[in-house]
């Protein structure tokens, strides 16, 4: 049965059996929605930002920006939104699935190397996140699973085009996964992949801004849980990761090679 939920900022139609956690998910929905649409509009105000642009639009995108600028050391800031799904398998019976989403924030450290105008790197970065989700649906309360932290060593190759450096990357994850029911949990880092892609764009000397998507998959895990009248083993199947980050990164220009 429905219910018109009243969340203070809105009405919501939901589940009645769901009802209390309705507004908790909706919050936490908008705030994903905010998330991208502020990253986004901050990476395209630095287009507008960066210095000196060439005089042409030839000179913009195609004249490729010192090799310096790209390649050495970086560290930087990144965050964004993520959404999934899970589900909580009774084995060996399949469960129902439930949407998962949420924010992530952390650092990333990393190193480029030049080749003519490819940039060939080595990054690494730690994001605390809260993606999360939960359902009552054939649980005896509440089924939750969340990712409370994301951690990635990738290879990066890309190109560059004027101030902007598009880029593909692709390699290894662990996730910090949370799952169960309430007195019945399990906590633990699972080991994964992750590929993806984005463009970074300098906006200022030793400083540039990035978008990117990452597409992630780790193991699933496993926790001893209420199932129908006894106490059974549950796969909780986490599926893919999918995130889209805002980064700034500070390049310290520490290739003794490249003057």
């Amino acid at each position: 049965m429905r219910v018109l939920l009243d969340c203070g900022w809105g009405k919501l139609m939901c589940f009645e059996v769901a009802a209390r956690h309705c507004c908790k998910r909706e919050l936490r929905n908008g705030f994903t929605r905010r998330w991208i649409r502020v990253g986004a509009l901050a990476f395209v105000a630095s287009y507008y930002a960066a210095p000196a642009h060439p005089a042409s639009l030839d000179d913009q995108l195609f004249n490729p920006i010192p090799a310096s600028n790209w390649s050495g050391l970086y560290a930087g800031f990144n965050a964004g939104a993520g959404w999934a799904e899970a589900e909580h398998d009774p084995m060996p019976v399949k469960g129902i699935e439930f949407y998962q989403s949420g924010s992530v924030i952390g650092g990333t450290l990393g190193y480029n190397w030049l080749l003519g105008n490819v940039v060939v790197g080595l990054e690494s970065d730690l994001d605390f996140a809260r993606v999360e989700g939960e359902t009552v649906l054939e649980c005896a309360s509440i089924c939750f699973s969340s990712f409370q932290a994301l951690a990635t060593l990738r290879p990066r190759i890309g190109i560059t085009w004027g101030i902007f450096l598009p880029y593909i990357t692709f390699g290894v994850a662990s996730a910090l996964l949370h799952a169960g029911q309430p007195a019945y949990d399990a906590r633990d880092w699972e080991p994964g992949w992750t590929f993806g892609g984005g463009v970074e764009a300098h906006f200022a000397p030793h400083w540039s801004l990035k978008i990117e998507y990452l597409h992630s998959k780790v193991n699933d895990i496993f926790y001893n849980g209420p199932v129908n009248s006894g106490i059974q083993l549950v796969d909780v199947n986490q599926h893919d990761l999918n995130l889209i980050r805002f980064g700034v990164n500070y390049f310290f220009d520490w290739n003794p090679i490249i003057k």
